[in-house]
């Protein structure tokens, strides 16, 4: 499975940051995950390497699960602040600026329009999890084998494990696992979002409480090799799993 860390920043008018992706195409920064690098840190080097900007991720609005991709991917999705620098596109860098949102135009794809717009609305707690493909064009790159896909060295190995306590709404994040955890992590389908398997895992569980529901409490990764596990816990109410139809 591919990882990927998006990062959307806005300015004080509400605009948001998007760089040029393609002839006639945006994205919010973004950059795939590397081994001992947490997303956080993976978008601060992307924002510094690619606008010159300094950035602050600080609030995880989503996880968002594109099944279109071989192999599945996996996006983070962070609200960011603007800490400092200036704009400045390094020499062959893709051109990027603040744009008034939503678009008045096309060049955002479905997938990427969705994260922004649950971003800029996210008002705080959990983050959402939703499964989201790039929409009829990317379907069709696909099926004609013309689209362009960044590629890791190696997919990612992710896995679930479920948690009975968690603090607050807070995420904790780690590079190395936590070994003293009394229950072990469960390889996901890479065809699946990773939150179904865990999902799967809580209806067995005879333990917990009818109208129970996951949160992301954890996230793990290795330090030496392309391996995560996401730390859900069992949460009373309606569960936020949604399903875009883009």
């Amino acid at each position: 499975m591919r990882l990927i860390s998006n990062g959307i920043l806005t300015d004080y008018k509400g605009r948001v940051f998007l760089q040029q992706s393609g002839e006639t195409s945006l994205a919010p920064v973004h950059r795939p995950l590397e081994p001992g690098s947490l997303p956080t840190q993976t978008l601060d080097r992307a924002f510094r390497e690619d606008t010159s900007l300094i950035v602050m991720p600080v609030r995880l609005t989503g996880l968002y699960y594109d099944g279109g991709v071989p192999g599945g991917e996996l996006t983070f999705c962070f609200r960011c602040t603007m800490r400092g620098g200036d704009l400045k596109v390094p020499s062959g860098g893709q051109p990027a600026g603040f744009f008034d949102w939503p678009l008045q135009a096309g060049g955002l794809s479905p997938k990427y329009s969705l994260m922004v717009d649950d971003a800029v609305h996210h008002a705080g707690g959990p983050p959402i999890l939703k499964a989201a493909e790039g929409g009829l064009s990317a379907r069709l790159g696909r099926l004609f084998a013309r689209q362009t896909v960044e590629s890791d060295a190696e997919p990612w190995a992710v896995a679930v494990r479920l948690t009975g306590t968690a603090s607050a709404d807070a995420i904790e994040w780690a590079v190395e696992p936590d070994e003293k955890q009394p229950t072990a992590a469960i390889p996901t389908d890479p065809a699946k979002p990773p939150w179904e398997t865990a999902a799967r895992v809580l209806a067995h569980n005879h333990s917990a409480d009818r109208g129970s529901h996951l949160r992301l409490a954890r996230v793990e990764m290795a330090s030496e090799r392309r391996a995560l596990t996401l730390v859900f816990a069992a949460a009373a109410g309606r569960a936020d799993f949604r399903r875009s139809g883009v």
